[in-house]
């Protein structure tokens, strides 16, 4: 129970830190990494982050890395391949996927898209 109350209470900042590694450009962070250098638990992590954020830890970072992808499929001569790595994907495939179950489209749709409106976050 004393557990459960730290967590409905965390000190001011104990998240903040972590949610800015997790979306930190290259996407090379790993929950379990963050949360040993909390020194808790990833299951610690994942509750805290699902009471104050709404989101589990996996899934603000994966926001993040698609938000990267807008922003450099909204350059005019964005690469995919180059995209995909530089915004922390595996490869060109794994962009594909990840934009497609994100956005519902062809990371070409989403390039001719942002291009079109504009629309995309510097």
């Amino acid at each position: 129970m004393r557990a459960w109350r730290r967590l409905q209470e965390p000190p001011d900042g104990q998240l903040s830190e972590p949610g800015r590694k997790l979306r930190e450009p290259g996407g090379r962070v790993t929950v379990e990494g963050v949360a040993a250098e909390l020194g808790v638990s990833r299951r610690y992590l994942e509750l805290g982050f699902r009471r104050v954020v709404g989101l589990s830890p996996k899934t603000v970072a994966r926001v993040a890395r698609f938000q990267r992808a807008v922003r450099a499929l909204s350059r005019p001569a964005a690469v995919l391949d180059e995209a995909a790595v530089a915004c922390g994907y595996a490869d060109q495939p794994h962009l594909t996927r990840e934009v497609r179950a994100m956005a519902g489209m062809t990371p070409g749709q989403l390039f001719a898209f942002v291009q079109d409106t504009g629309t995309a976050a510097h």
